[in-house]
């Protein structure tokens, strides 16, 4: 009798474990899902921001076209077209970037004129402010995203439920 009943106890804690454990994965299921489609929503909204900073850019070559090297602006101007072409993350990170150092060069012309651009200067630093908001945001989601993909016991819930490992907005 002693031993039926250790085996009922044993039975009862094995259960108890299982349960826990399979809440625990439910739980940590449901948040990859929220977290995954706030990831999603996140780079909708930096894309949108970025597409802001070409347009940006765009009404910026009319308004400085006559102080700046023209190699300078056909390099932006080429940098414009193929990022309206691109689809994959990794690109679009690499060109926002190199748009950023273009920009750079362009506005060290801008400045050695004395060419007033203000208003357009306001506009962009709006938009840097913006971009670098949702940049530490969307990185910090991705962080965690990247923890649950990467880490013991939710690796395997994230291989069968189909997550995977991010990529990151890299700082400037």
């Amino acid at each position: 009798m002693a031993g039926t009943l250790d085996i009922i106890i044993g039975i009862a804690i094995i259960s108890l474990c299982l349960g826990a454990g399979s809440a625990f994965m439910v739980t940590k299921y449901n948040y990859a899902i929220k977290l995954k489609n706030k990831i999603k929503d996140e780079w909708a909204t930096l894309v949108t921001e970025i597409n802001y900073r070409f347009q940006l850019s765009t009404s910026y070559i009319q308004v400085v076209q006559t102080v700046v090297d023209i190699n300078l602006l056909n390099t932006l101007v080429n940098l414009i077209n193929r990022y309206n072409t691109l689809a994959a993350t990794q690109d679009i990170i690499d060109c926002y970037y190199q748009q950023e150092q273009l920009l750079l060069q362009i506005n060290a012309y801008v400045t050695q004129s004395g060419l007033n651009v203000q208003e357009w200067t306001n506009a962009y630093n709006d938009n840097k402010m913006r971009i670098e908001n949702l940049r530490a945001t969307y990185n910090n989601d991705q962080l965690s995203m990247n923890n649950i993909v990467a880490s013991f016991p939710t690796n395997l819930m994230a291989k069968a439920g189909g997550f995977s490992k991010g990529i990151y907005f890299r700082g400037e």
